[in-house]
């Protein structure tokens, strides 16, 4: 028999080796027991409450017909965010004609055409910024925040 013969016997012995120590037995079986956990109740500081908006000023306008979505404290003031089906252009010339009859002094306006418009009136030791956009989902539908801020 030459080498390569001989090669090969000893080749495929090895193989036949390797996979007959490769089949085991199944592994055992273990199981485990679960014991529940038992915790005890501790003390909890209660919660610090959210202090909730006080009502829109009546000095201050809203466009007939919005809704208020959230009247909320901020660290600047209160902000009072409405939603409406009024046009921009309409909800925008409303609160430049309005405002000032209620006596607020317009000190800024930044126009930014289809994309709404900001508007700041002060009055007294008050400020009043109104952000006037279209509502980024829903469609035809104009989006009112205003926020009032004490100057003391």
């Amino acid at each position: 028999m030459n080498r390569y013969g001989l090669y090969l016997i000893l080749t495929g012995m090895l193989v036949i080796l390797f996979l007959a120590a490769c089949g085991s037995a199944p592994a055992p079986v273990v199981t485990t027991t679960v014991r529940p956990i038992t915790l005890t109740p501790t003390a909890t500081i209660s919660p610090t409450p959210v202090p909730t908006a006080e009502p829109l000023p009546d000095d201050i306008v809203v466009y007939p017909g919005a809704q208020l979505v959230v009247a909320q404290r901020i660290t600047t003031g209160t902000l009072y965010f409405y939603r409406s089906t009024a046009a921009l252009n309409g909800v925008t010339d409303f609160y430049t004609n309005q405002m000032p009859q209620k006596g607020w002094a317009q000190t800024s306006a930044e126009p930014n055409g289809a994309q709404g418009e900001s508007l700041v009136y002060s009055k007294d030791t008050r400020t009043v910024t109104l952000n006037i956009v279209p509502d980024p989902i829903t469609q035809a539908q104009t989006d009112i925040t205003i926020t009032v801020s004490n100057n003391q």
